[in-house]
């Protein structure tokens, strides 16, 4: 293959013939800055370079799946959203937001990215979602809550909540349902990478 290939080139000829080995050198011209980015943001190199092998990963999916003009740009914003997915992990998802106000300037390295424009977006998707939580029942806003923002397991919600394991699972699975249902009717922007990994991940 030639490797002396265009960004685009090789997406192309990625959605083309399924070899992997696009990806591959997609890999080799971005890993480096993908690590110092993913790193930047979560100042941890195992979580840094965990959340970049997941970004990579997934390309063999997304590649097919997504237009994609700008490779490198495309990248950065994914990285990013992959690194607050990790770092919702351990914190609140409002609070995971000020983690990226709070680190705002880093971003602005990054000149392909529009960093006003994607706030904004950021700050809409989180809005969208804390109206569509406050009108699930409480039971159910309660368990994805704990299970999704906070971290807690089944038993540690069950310690907390008194429910049993059936009525956590059915809780769960019920409030992400009606979220879906909630910011579809909503016209909510719910379905980008992060929302999906944030409940589905």
């Amino acid at each position: 293959m030639n490797r002396d290939l265009s960004d685009n080139e090789i997406i192309d000829l990625y959605k083309k013939t399924s070899d992997v080995e696009c990806v591959g050198i997609l890999f080799k011209r971005y890993s480096r800055m993908a690590f110092v980015l993913c790193d930047r943001i979560l100042k941890d190199h195992t979580r840094s370079k965990e959340a970049m092998m997941q970004v990579f990963e997934n390309l063999i999916v997304y590649l097919k799946k997504y237009q994609i003009e700008n490779f490198r740009s495309w990248l950065i914003s994914v990285l990013r959203n992959q690194c607050f997915l990790v770092e919702r992990r351990k914190s609140p998802v409002l609070e995971f937001y000020d983690f990226y106000e709070k680190n705002s300037e880093e971003f602005m390295e990054f000149d392909e990215l529009d960093t006003l424009n994607e706030k904004e977006k950021q700050e809409k998707q989180l809005d969208e979602l804390e109206k569509a939580m406050k009108q699930l029942p409480k039971d159910q806003a309660e368990c994805i809550q704990l299970f999704y923002l906070k971290g807690k397991t089944y038993d540690q919600i069950g310690e907390i909540t008194g429910y049993s394991f059936n009525q956590i699972k059915s809780h769960i699975q019920n409030g992400k349902r009606n979220l879906k249902i909630i910011m579809q009717k909503a016209g909510g922007q719910m379905l980008t990478l992060l929302f999906l990994n944030m409940f589905f991940y």
